[in-house]
């Protein structure tokens, strides 16, 4: 299980995020292969991301710059982000 810090002010993994919210990405918690594959497709630290989708343990969507992506739960815990 990963240790969650408060990275910013109201900060929390977008695990957590309801449907809805724009947020902005504060932190990767994650090692260097998880932060390779992040970065791939375009999530990077200050990206500002919309919730489209985040029911109970299934996959995340997210839209970033007018694309939608699944996030597996698991990386969606190792992204914390804030309110914008």
């Amino acid at each position: 299980m990963i240790k969650l810090q408060k990275i910013i002010n109201n900060a929390f993994p977008i695990r957590l995020a309801g449907e809805g919210e724009r947020l902005k990405i504060a932190s990767l918690v994650g090692g260097k292969n998880f932060q390779d594959r992040i970065f791939g497709i375009g999530l990077n630290v200050g990206a500002e991301i919309d919730i489209l989708r985040n029911i109970g343990g299934g996959p995340v969507l997210i839209a970033l710059n007018g694309s939608r992506l699944f996030l597996e739960g698991g990386m969606a815990h190792k992204i914390i982000a804030g309110p914008i």
